[in-house]
């Protein structure tokens, strides 16, 4: 696992609730450089009435 995501998957509940009272239903949230997606499936999972879209490298979104 690479170290970015190691350390995100610590944090990813706390960034998760820190957005969830900004994000409204409908939202399309755009992870820019975002790995794996792991903040995004979080925050996703939490808020699943929004879409989510994750922008990286072509092989790191292929691991994601």
């Amino acid at each position: 696992m690479l170290a970015m995501e190691t350390r995100a998957h610590f944090a990813k509940k706390d960034v998760a609730e820190a957005l969830d009272s900004i994000i409204e239903a409908g939202d399309r949230l755009i992870d820019l450089g975002g790995g794996t997606g792991v903040f995004l499936r979080e925050i996703l999972e939490a808020n699943p009435e929004s879409e989510g879209v994750l922008a990286d490298l072509p092989h790191v979104v292929q691991t994601a």
